[in-house]
């Protein structure tokens, strides 16, 4: 793999399910018209045949009967519409394995397994068949962090909402309508984000696939993958941040920072693509222009604290003691529950040999955490941490 000259961030969109109801409203968040994405020269790469965004939420002949015969079922009549979709799933899915890769509905069904972000695609093929509503929200929640060479990717979440029918078709809005959010293993951590479009949430699953192709190295099908997802949302920062990555991976920095540029100016920017841009400046040479961006990335309107996570843990593994303290603590600011911001603290603090210091932090990591082998961990190194502070009396 070629290597990059900073170790790229990007975000694998994931969704977990669990059924509860909920009255809450629903506003998706409106897009406005922005100019085209600039025009790079991509000859380098070969377009791949991709899946269509309709085929991914299609089910095969005997899938389709399998639900309609539930659905239908008179043993299941004093059900609402949306908790017979609601229940089928959770039947479905008591054997389900959840470490497999991204796929679409009926691969899903068939293979019993699936990443979450595949279990999305078969909640809305089902809503689809029996003509419901369904919305997608995003959640800020505890990323599952892989890095792979200096590509590392952080797993984010968005959320089902299957919506009860109409009682007539003049009934206005969603507002009153209930809903069974689809969401299992909510962390307790969980922050809720916007709502967003079917299209927007079709080019998180390209999204994925493109970065999934982007760490093994194949390079024509992530560009295929990402192209998809660009079309169905220009302005997708994550989508742009996955396609700058790929291109400064083959050696198009020009075109990198070029879609970097363009996220930067039309997007609501995360903290990732900023920080890519930035190292990208660094590299050809425009530090001042990288640590004018970085100078005003504390501005930035990424409400995701997990962002500012990987920012402060990659200033942790570079040594940049400062900074990374810097960022843990607007961690804890946005999120005072996350225990791992806390100990990314201690150890900053440790390695500056403030012992004391990184012992509140570290208990207070200890306090927050609500694992038990996080918790075990936090005890182990509390109390070698205690025992050097008693020896050094």
């Amino acid at each position: 793999m070629r290597e990059l000259n900073n170790k790229a961030l990007i975000v694998i969109t994931c969704l977990l399910l669990f059924a509860c109801q909920s009255s809450e409203p629903i506003v998706e968040k409106s897009t406005t018209n922005q100019p085209k994405l600039p025009e790079v020269d991509v000859s380098r790469f070969e377009t791949q045949n991709v899946i269509d965004k309709d085929a991914l939420f299609t089910l095969t002949p005997q899938q389709s009967t399998d639900f309609l015969l539930y659905f239908n079922s008179a043993k299941n009549s004093h059900l609402s519409e949306h908790e017979r979709v609601s229940n089928f799933l959770q039947r479905k899915l008591n054997s389900f394995s959840f470490l497999g890769r991204t796929y679409t509905a009926k691969e899903a069904l068939l293979n019993n397994e699936g990443n979450c972000l595949s279990l999305a695609m078969l909640t809305t093929a089902l809503a689809d068949l029996v003509d419901l509503d369904i919305r997608f929200q995003t959640v800020n929640s505890s990323p599952i962090y892989r890095r792979y060479a200096n590509v590392t990717t952080t797993a984010g979440h968005v959320r089902t909402i299957l919506l009860a029918k109409k009682k007539t078709k003049d009934e206005p809005g969603t507002l009153l309508r209930s809903r069974m959010i689809i969401d299992y293993f909510p962390s307790a951590g969980d922050v809720k984000g916007e709502f967003i479009s079917r299209d927007d949430f079709t080019a998180m699953y390209f999204q994925n696939l493109a970065s999934e192709a982007l760490v093994e190295e194949n390079y024509n099908l992530a560009f295929s993958y990402i192209q998809k997802a660009l079309q169905l949302n220009h302005l997708n920062p994550h989508s742009l941040n996955t396609y700058a990555v790929l291109l400064n991976q083959v050696g198009l920095s020009e075109a990198a920072a070029s879609i970097y540029e363009y996220g930067v100016q039309f997007t609501p920017r995360t903290v990732n693509l900023i920080w890519n841009y930035a190292n990208i400046l660094k590299a050809r040479g425009e530090g001042e222009k990288a640590s004018s961006l970085l100078a005003d990335i504390d501005a930035n309107k990424d409400t995701n604290p997990y962002s500012w996570l990987d920012i402060a843990n990659e200033h942790f593994q570079n040594d940049n003691y400062w900074l990374a303290t810097k960022y843990y603590r607007k961690t804890t600011k946005l999120a005072p529950y996350l225990h791992e911001a806390y100990f990314g603290l201690a150890k900053v603090q440790y390695l500056q040999g403030y012992e004391n210091k990184a012992m509140e932090s570290l208990l207070k990591a200890k306090d927050l955490a609500y694992e038990d082998e996080t918790k075990r961990l936090y005890n182990a190194k509390s109390a070698t941490l205690r025992l050097a502070l008693t020896q050094s009396k």
